[in-house]
């Protein structure tokens, strides 16, 4: 979503240093005042709103919206960057290894979603009844994988069973 207010018009170096002091902690009316003070942002505030100041409504609109995007850019480029960095460790993992424990975790996750709405006394019976039938599908489909997941596993077991016999076989009969 494009922004158009005032500060989101601000340069982004601007904006990026409004951030940093909002995350700071810094108080809405001393960053008004330096807002208001820089040259480039008297210079936006002329050429875009007739030269009127950035206001504390400005600043809140801000606060709920820019600068909200701002921490979640942030939370997500640290997440990302984390990601990569465990990426190594991560390796080590063999799928089979994390798939159970995440499929069992998601399974929960889910199931809690499912309980908490069927609080919701505002809905409609049948409404409830397609959102638990589409909920009912949506397990059934991750179930099935996962039973899948583990026919082909038995399948590799037991093909790796018959390798080591047909080895042994091969090998007694090389000692003949």
């Amino acid at each position: 979503m494009t922004r158009t207010g005032k500060i989101a018009r601000l340069p982004r170096n601007i904006r990026d240093e409004l951030n940093r002091r909002l995350d700071n902690g810094e108080q809405g009316v001393r960053l008004i005042a330096w807002l208001n003070e820089l040259p480039d942002v008297k210079q936006v505030l002329a050429r875009d709103f007739e030269g009127r100041p950035i206001t504390k409504s400005n600043l809140t609109e801000w606060k709920n919206g820019g600068y909200l995007d701002w921490q979640s850019q942030g939370e997500t480029a640290a997440f990302v960057q984390q990601i990569k960095e465990d990426g190594d460790e991560l390796r080590k993992i063999s799928p089979g290894d994390l798939a159970q424990p995440l499929a069992t975790a998601v399974l929960a996750y889910y199931a809690q979603a499912i309980n908490r709405s069927l609080a919701d006394k505002n809905e409609a019976p049948r409404a409830r009844v397609r959102r638990l039938g589409r909920s009912l599908r949506e397990m059934d489909r991750i179930m099935r994988r996962d039973l899948s997941e583990e026919r082909m596993q038995i399948e590799l077991d037991q093909l790796q069973f018959e390798q080591e016999k047909l080895d042994a076989k091969i090998d007694r009969e090389r000692i003949r």
